[in-house]
């Protein structure tokens, strides 16, 4: 019982940088000004931006910091993100989401180096390297604001014509 109270101690310690870190929060508050109000954002949940919207309000598509469960569409997203105007499932799964945006909080942070959610194992990053392999030269991206390893993207190759006429 000793070392689970003292990882939770930890793990909540308001006085120390948490996941979610105080530059990631601010980085979310730009990402909020120059997006439209509403806009869905695709993200990797483990690097804190799973916070981002019952913190901050953004509308993220990964709500959870789970790595199982999730709908068939949210698996392709997150297994096949990197490679999405190359293979037309996983484009259409990004397409039917709505998602306009992608925010990256730890782009190109390797698992060893990085600050994750707890949960999130390194048996687990091979789950999420539709995400964790975007970069910035990843096709159908545009960086909209960067800032040291913080990205937000701009969704360009996806076909929201339906979208806009409904």
């Amino acid at each position: 019982m000793g070392t689970v109270k003292a990882r939770i101690a930890l793990e909540y310690d308001s006085s120390i940088e948490q996941v979610y870190s105080s530059q990631e929060r601010e980085f979310v508050k730009k990402v909020e000004s120059v997006i439209p109000e509403g806009a869905l954002v695709i993200n990797q949940p483990h690097d804190g931006s799973v916070f981002a919207y019952g913190l901050d309000g953004l509308n993220t598509y990964f709500r959870s910091a789970s790595s199982f469960g999730y709908s068939d569409e949210a698996d392709s997203i997150r297994e096949g993100m990197k490679d999405f105007v190359s293979d037309p499932a996983i484009k259409k799964a990004v397409e039917d989401t709505g998602a306009t945006y992608l925010l990256m909080l730890d782009q190109g942070v390797s698992y060893e180096d990085g600050k994750w959610i707890t949960t999130y194992h390194e048996s687990y990053v091979p789950m999420w390297d539709g995400l964790n392999k975007i970069t910035d030269d990843t096709p159908g991206l545009e960086v909209v604001l960067a800032d040291g390893d913080m990205r937000l993207y701009k969704i360009t190759a996806v076909d929201d014509t339906e979208k806009n006429e409904g």
